[in-house]
């Protein structure tokens, strides 16, 4: 009968039709599943060097920040002047804004913060110095130009080891330590080998006095930034601080550093819990706050880099201080932690890779990102205006310049023209909508780099379609190759053909393909990308043995029992413990046999569709083979919902098993081989009865 008049029917199995849509549909799955799974990697920004210079020993220390508010940053010089520490502050122009004299010297790099604590608009440093008569101060200079404030406060003598000073001065930032809700500059004073002071020094400005933290033979350091949680809701934030284990002298004291500590304070720096010891000499421990939805706990992360024992340990304890679980990262070395938006994050090197990411609820790394980087030091900025930060680092073996976001992604690489081990200093000169100008002090040259927008990664979308095309051209021109290949077959076998490609296309339904890329897709947003990748390398596997042998008539047993295997894997990998599946093979069997295409898959495909899916609980499927004289059989068991109640849901209709049997049939006809199979319910009455499949195949 002919359509009517003004409609058009199209035959989807036309091979004209199939020729077309196929490829189409066919290439925008994997596409997808190559940008989800391989993230390729568009480089948003861009990084040069615009100019460098090398320094003189005069500068010790070239800084950028927003003095007056104005939006434009000043340029902060700090060296030491005959007997004097002396700061000057020059314009973006280069014009003079400022200079100042502070009593003592810079010793090693300056430390210093700045803040408006006095809220005038305009930023006050806040720095450590150090007198001949090795005395520590510390000292506020306001950078304003209508007046010459200056404060300083004598903080602690320090100690010399074999006649030279023995300090390590750490400006650690600002917080408020006791309630009056004005911000108290924080610094620690520690030491290699001798045992004064040793302690978190915090300066009451409102009341012009000091604050110090109890003796403890321990060495604070700067980690970054200061984390800070009010663990008891007391309206003070605790202190969560650095500590290192140098193990340079063996005097019995409290905290010693044969060890490194989970190290926190609290009101009035007095300490939250007794330090808790995390690791033993030559070790660090980074201490965070560690808040889920039902509570708020502490985590210190642990390097020991001893001899052979080079591993991170992640350590949870309670606001008691009792250790409630641990787990373990080999790492070659501890690089880099930060606690932000209420999530550490953690780069650490190991087999000559970086490895950046997360520490997740269960107290595992959480991957996001592995190169071939070997990461140094780090700091992060705000350089793009938006609320994620970017985190800077260097590659010192190859000499480059690192920067990524946040989350890990978008890295963008720049090349040093001289050896560059570390930073002194990393700040933002300027930044707009557009990009940044960054400054980079080393030991010996001083670097500004211009990070701006790529216009590749405007490229990624048409990227996205020429990879979509390619795919389509591939597959486009495959299913053209075997369609000329198949038009020159016989009758019968093309028939044979039609059937074998319809049930080619139940055995791998689209059902089941896009619930394995949902499956697939859920597993990358939820940052399981080890599970991810794992899945679509078994569905690329199918999806591979589908498309080779689509146009074959027969498999071998074994490449069918594999293609089998690899088809429940997949769906217990979907179904998690709702399936339980074993394959029994008798030894004397010839693996080598040649059986129709999906003869056995078809039955294993309507045991999970029809039977364990329906189910409440989990369920089984057996499939044994045996030798039983010249006969092969092959036993398919599953403990589903049976044949009957199946049919009741209206989900077994039979039509694979009647192109099935319309395929045996004609491949009877064709190559003369005995097949015949068998299908009733193992425990008929039972709730769950189950089914049994029985097929007979020849082997002369």
């Amino acid at each position: 009968m002919r359509p009517k008049a003004g409609k058009i029917k199209l035959n989807l199995s036309d091979p004209v039709i199939n020729l077309i849509t196929g490829p189409a549909l066919l290439a925008l799955p994997i596409a997808l599943i190559l940008i989800l799974v391989l993230q390729f990697d568009f480089p948003v920004y861009k990084a040069s060097i615009s100019e460098f210079y090398k320094r003189t020993d005069e500068i010790k220390r070239t800084s950028y920040a927003d003095i007056n508010s104005d939006g434009i940053n000043e340029r902060i010089e700090t060296f030491n002047y005959k007997t004097n520490a002396a700061a000057i502050v020059y314009t973006l122009s280069g014009n003079l804004y400022e200079s100042y004299n502070l009593k003592g010297y810079w010793y090693s790099n300056p430390e210093y913060q700045l803040a408006d604590i006095d809220r005038n608009s305009i930023s006050e440093m806040y720095s450590i110095t150090i007198t001949s008569d090795d005395s520590v101060f510390v000292n506020q200079t306001e950078f304003n130009q209508r007046s010459n404030d200056k404060r300083s406060k004598f903080v602690s003598s320090i100690s010399r080891h074999n006649g030279e000073r023995d300090c390590v001065i750490e400006s650690l930032g600002f917080s408020d330590i006791n309630g009056d809700r004005i911000p108290e500059y924080i610094f620690s004073i520690s030491a290699g080998f001798t045992l004064q002071p040793r302690a978190v020094y915090a300066w009451d400005l409102a009341k012009d006095s000091l604050y110090r933290s109890p003796f403890a033979g321990v060495s604070i350091k700067y980690n970054h930034s200061i984390p800070t949680y009010d663990l008891d809701n007391d309206g003070i934030q605790e202190l969560f601080l650095h500590t290192t284990s140098t193990d340079n002298y063996h005097s019995q004291v409290a905290f010693s550093d044969t060890g490194s500590y989970a190290f926190i304070l609290t009101k009035d720096l007095n300490f939250f819990i007794d330090p808790v010891l995390m690791a033993g000499p030559s070790s660090h421990t980074s201490t965070y706050p560690w808040i889920t939805k039902e509570d708020t706990l502490i985590l210190s992360l642990a390097w020991d880099r001893r001899l052979n024992v080079n591993f991170l340990n992640t350590i949870l304890l309670d606001p008691d201080g009792t250790i409630l679980d641990t787990s373990s990262i080999q790492a070659n070395s501890y690089t880099y932690s930060f606690f932000i938006n209420d999530k550490i994050h953690l780069m650490y090197n190991e087999d000559r890779k970086n490895h950046a990411g997360f520490i997740s609820e269960e107290l595992d790394f959480e991957e996001k990102r592995e190169s071939d980087l070997k990461l140094g030091g780090s700091r992060y900025l705000n350089l793009d205006q938006d609320p994620a930060l970017e985190i800077i680092s260097v590659d010192p073996d190859k000499g480059l310049f690192v920067i990524f976001e946040e989350n890990f992604k978008n890295v963008t690489t720049c090349e040093f023209p001289h050896q560059i081990l570390s930073f002194k200093d990393v700040s933002l000169v300027s930044t707009d909508g557009s990009g940044a100008r960054i400054h980079i002090q080393s030991d010996q040259y001083s670097y500004y780099i211009e990070y701006i927008k790529s216009k590749f990664t405007y490229l990624r979308f048409p990227f996205y379609f020429a990879l979509y095309g390619a795919i389509y051209l591939v597959l486009y021109f495959l299913q053209r190759i075997f369609l000329f290949r198949n038009r020159r077959r016989k009758l019968t076998e093309e028939r044979m053909l039609n059937l074998q490609l319809q049930s080619a296309m139940n055995q791998l339904n689209p059902h089941f393909t896009f619930n394995a890329l949902n499956t697939i897709g859920d597993s990358v947003l939820e940052g399981r990308s080890e599970e991810a990748y794992e899945y679509f390398t078994k569905l690329a596997a199918l999806i591979r043995i589908s498309m080779t042998n689509a146009f074959q008539l027969d498999k071998t047993l074994e490449e069918e029992l594999s293609f089998v295997h690899q088809y429940l894997e997949i769906e217990k990998l979907r179904f998690k413990e709702k399936l339980q599946f074993t394959i029994e093979l008798d030894p004397s069997i010839n693996k080598a046999l040649k059986i129709p295409k999906m003869l056995l898959h078809i039955f294993v495909e309507n045991a999970m569709k029809h039977g364990i899916f329906h189910k409440d609980e989990g369920g089984n499927i057996e499939i044994k083979l045996k030798k039983e004289k010249r006969w092969i059989s092959i036993e398919i068991i599953d403990d589903g919902i049976g044949r009957e109640a199946a049919g009741s849901l209206g989900t077994m209709k039979g039509k694979g098993l009647q192109i099935l049997d319309n395929y045996l049939r004609l491949y009877r006809k064709s190559h003369g081989a005995e097949i015949s199979y068998t299908m009733e319910d193992r425990n008929p009455g039972a709730k769950y009865p189950g089914t049994l499949v029985c097929i007979k195949i020849y082997d002369s």
